[in-house]
């Protein structure tokens, strides 16, 4: 299967897997751009052919194609999926031959959003608040949603960097819905709580990984490194 990404303007242009770690244009990558990235890895490694049309700063720096916006052909019959990313791209109105994905991760961007959800076949939102925001701005009722990928590989040695720093390293704490249960459970963790236990954090990030089943969820909680303040 061919899956190709089209970017229109914005921070996803340019970005590589390279410039997640950082490189010469950026420090890093923002949500979007992270979530970006990381879904082209994913689908290539489980064997799909990915091309990302986004202007990448640095040629073969993905392990996946990718090619200047002006390369994007919409005639070419070569592919299975087009996933227009976040705002309207005009070039896609011109595909039909293919399955046709809207994968928006913004509220008032630019492009007429009322419009150009009748050209996909698809509208990928990335929360049930997003969904409500495209329904009652924009009139768009027809959306799905997905939550922004997680790279858990990135956290697995999060402790052993640290060792002998805190007898804390890595706490883990899992939280499952009940049955029949389909809102997300809750994390009461206070920041003073939190300071008792852990006299020193480091950093706190909180990974959220779906089970298959799609009908319960897991909270992971790691305690790593310098942040004295959660929101």
């Amino acid at each position: 299967m061919k899956i190709h990404l089209l970017c229109n303007d914005g921070s996803p242009l340019g970005v590589t897997s390279k410039t997640v770690w950082g490189d010469n244009n950026r420090i890093g990558v923002g949500g979007a751009e992270l979530a970006l990235i990381t879904m082209c890895e994913e689908w290539t490694k489980a064997g799909y052919e990915v091309t990302l049309y986004n202007d990448p700063w640095e040629a073969e720096a993905s392990p996946f194609q990718q090619l200047p916006i002006r390369a994007f052909n919409p005639k070419d019959g070569n592919r299975d999926i087009l996933i227009v990313f976040r705002s309207p791209n005009p070039q896609s109105v011109m595909v039909n031959n293919c399955l046709k994905v809207w994968w928006s991760c913004d509220q008032q961007t630019v492009g007429d959003f009322k419009s150009f959800s009748s050209t996909v076949d698809k509208i990928v939102c990335i929360s049930p608040f997003h969904q409500e925001y495209f329904r009652n701005v924009y009139g768009i009722n027809n959306t799905m949603f997905i939550d922004l990928p997680v790279r858990l590989d990135d956290f697995e040695d999060i402790a052993g960097q640290d060792k002998g720093d805190s007898e804390h390293a890595t706490d883990q704490a899992q939280y499952e819905n009940k049955p029949g249960e389909t809102d997300q459970p809750s994390i009461n963790f206070s920041h003073e709580s939190l300071s008792r236990r852990y006299p020193n954090p480091r950093m706190v990030v909180i990974l959220k990984e779906c089970l298959s089943s799609g009908k319960r969820s897991r909270r992971r909680l790691m305690c790593t490194s310098s942040v004295r303040s959660l929101p």
